[in-house]
């Protein structure tokens, strides 16, 4: 598998790279996603997160992908009564964001490593979805 495009992060008031897949624990749940257009092996998932972790808690910020039909998706393909950022209630786990120099590249998934990773957050939300 080649190595994935990572969703985006802003955390203590800095973008960073997030090496984790909130969105993925929500489409488990619910049993189904929207038909992402996967437009590079570099990225199976079809969509990139931007995310946010404010006040102890995580964000879905906006959502960058096309749908299989073309069209552009946004926060309103997953959450349609979304008005702005969504607290990710379902998520439950740890946030990968690496920092530093890359050690070493890995072509598959997230395992490259970095010189550090930051745990930035063990969320302990139930899931309510």
């Amino acid at each position: 598998m080649t190595a994935q495009i990572r969703e985006r992060i802003s955390y203590q008031h800095k973008s960073h790279a997030l090496c984790t897949e909130p969105l993925s624990a929500l489409f488990a749940v619910r049993g189904n996603k929207p038909p992402f257009q996967a437009t590079s092996t570099a990225l199976w998932r079809g969509y990139v997160g931007h995310w946010a972790i404010r006040h102890d808690k995580l964000y879905l910020d906006d959502i960058k992908s096309s749908l299989s039909d073309g069209t552009q998706a946004s926060l309103h393909t997953v959450f349609p009564d979304a008005s702005g950022p969504v607290l990710a209630e379902w998520y439950t786990g740890t946030l990968r964001i690496p920092q530093g120099e890359r050690l070493k590249y890995v072509h598959g998934g997230y395992a490259s490593d970095s010189s550090t990773c930051t745990e930035a957050m063990r969320a302990s939300m139930r899931k309510t979805c």
